[in-house]
């Protein structure tokens, strides 16, 4: 797994959302600890950094349930800053989730080379089908024993060099696409 990305945005993400939970913190304490305490209104009490760390992430999230919000121009601006960053990181997260996905050139070689292997032996298998039932057929017919029940009809014979031309064309285009994906390189 691809631990590299997933760990440095795990200390991006972390780093931001302690850095702006704590200015809006330091923005949004004095605020509320100096105006609303004797006039008996409810307000969010950033007096602890859990709360505002809530609040970040929150606001990060772009949930913002509106019962908490900045009131204070500096903390309005860490709130929009927050939002922002928020949104940075969640197109960060999809990109890393995405490049997990992504094969590079070595794996496409691979998948490339193995589908030819498989079509390979299905044309190994296809011509062996083929030329047992037709070998079993003439010596068969050969010795006189036409009644026998394990004499394979014409058609069938035809339906296996079919089969084996199918197979043939399916190997051949396998490894043109294997070839010329070496030539891009």
């Amino acid at each position: 797994m691809h631990s590299g990305p997933v760990s440095t945005y795990i200390a991006i993400a972390a780093i931001m959302i302690y850095c702006l939970a704590f200015a809006i913190r330091i923005f949004e304490r004095p605020y509320f600890t100096f105006n609303f305490v004797d006039a008996g209104v409810t307000f969010y009490n950033y007096e602890y950094f859990t709360s505002s760390l809530w609040y970040t992430i929150i606001t990060m999230t772009t949930v913002g349930y509106g019962n908490i919000y900045a009131t204070t121009p500096i903390g309005r601006f860490f709130a929009i800053v927050a939002v922002i960053v928020g949104a940075f990181l969640l197109s960060l997260m999809v990109a890393i989730i995405t490049s997990w996905f992504n094969m590079d050139e070595k794996r496409t070689v691979a998948i490339n080379k193995m589908e030819k292997d498989r079509f390979s032996a299905e044309c190994v298998r296809t011509c062996l089908q083929y030329n047992i039932a037709r070998s079993r057929r003439y010596r068969l017919l050969s010795s006189g024993n036409e009644d026998n029940e394990h004499i394979a009809t014409v058609a069938e014979l035809t339906a296996l060099k079919e089969k084996m031309y199918e197979a043939v064309i399916k190997f051949k285009n396998a490894n043109a696409a294997l070839n010329s994906n070496k030539d891009q390189e």
